[in-house]
């Protein structure tokens, strides 16, 4: 099973010059399930929104975005030519781009739904007989927030994932679409380095000037997709290493929890055209 895992993992698919990646569609053979998007919202900074059905930008709202089978899609032999983010509006006005920026670094989609999400505690109630204002709950542990990108774990170094650290905008990308569909094209650098440096994809940030909802990754139908258009990339001269994938793996193999040490295996292949004598990590 295992050396079959290996080969699967080490294989590359043979593409057409398009194809898109949608949460739960297929690019060949080859299954697209590592998609995570979510809302982070100035108006409840502390608030999660991975489970949600739609995605809200315009005013303090922001989308986060990341499609993590790109380098598997892309593989070592193609490159990216064109790379279009598509958006189904669900509400709102139709949207305006302010910006699209690459994320720099790791957030949390969150979870579906909370235990406290789906059975509220009853309300306090005072001294005095009145119902006690409560505050609002933490994020579920490790997911996106206004101020956290991992709560619990990490913050965006300016809320809202503002910071140089945090986010770097796109220069060029253009916004066009009907109420159908919003495209926003230009994205094909941005996206190329996902697929040469997988390790340090995160994703998109997107923010719109007027406010307006599009469907999540949720919902099947207006689930957002990445539109690639590929061609062969130019031969490689001499030795040309490139990371196929990295593993993270706990004791006795299994996937470590939260405090365990943790192993990480890279596997690396060789794509050019003559041995490679050696590298270090």
């Amino acid at each position: 099973m295992i050396s079959l895992l290996l080969a699967s993992a080490l294989s590359y698919h043979r593409l057409d010059s398009t194809v898109t990646l949608v949460r739960g569609g297929m690019v060949g053979d080859l299954p697209i399930w590592d998609v995570e998007d979510t809302t982070i919202d100035g108006g409840s900074p502390n608030a999660n929104h991975g489970g949600d059905a739609v995605l809200g930008a315009g005013s303090a709202k922001k989308i986060l975005i990341r499609f993590g089978d790109i380098a598997r899609v892309v593989g070592p032999k193609r490159r990216v030519r064109s790379a279009t983010l598509l958006f189904t509006p669900t509400g709102g006005t139709r949207p305006a781009l302010q910006s699209i920026s690459v994320v720099k670094s790791a957030w949390g989609e969150g979870p579906y739904q909370t235990l406290a999400a789906l059975v509220p505690s009853p309300p306090k109630i005072g001294s005095d007989g009145k119902p006690v204002k409560e505050e609002a709950p933490s994020a579920p542990h490790d997911s996106a927030t206004w101020r956290e990108r991992r709560a619990g774990l990490a913050t965006w170094q300016q809320a809202g994932a503002n910071g140089p650290n945090d986010t770097s905008a796109i220069a060029g990308a253009k916004i066009s679409g009907t109420d159908e569909q919003v495209r926003i094209e230009g994205l094909a650098e941005a996206v190329q380095a996902m697929a040469d440096r997988p390790y340090e994809n995160f994703g998109f940030a997107v923010s719109f000037d007027n406010p307006t909802e599009v469907g999540s990754s949720q919902v099947f139908g207006v689930r957002p997709a990445l539109q690639l258009e590929l061609e062969e990339a130019p031969l490689a001269h001499g030795a040309d290493l490139s990371i196929v994938s990295i593993q993270r793996l706990g004791a006795n193999g299994k996937l470590p929890s939260s405090g365990d040490t943790a192993k990480y295996v890279a596997t690396v292949r060789n794509v050019g055209d003559s041995d490679a004598n050696g590298f270090s990590i």
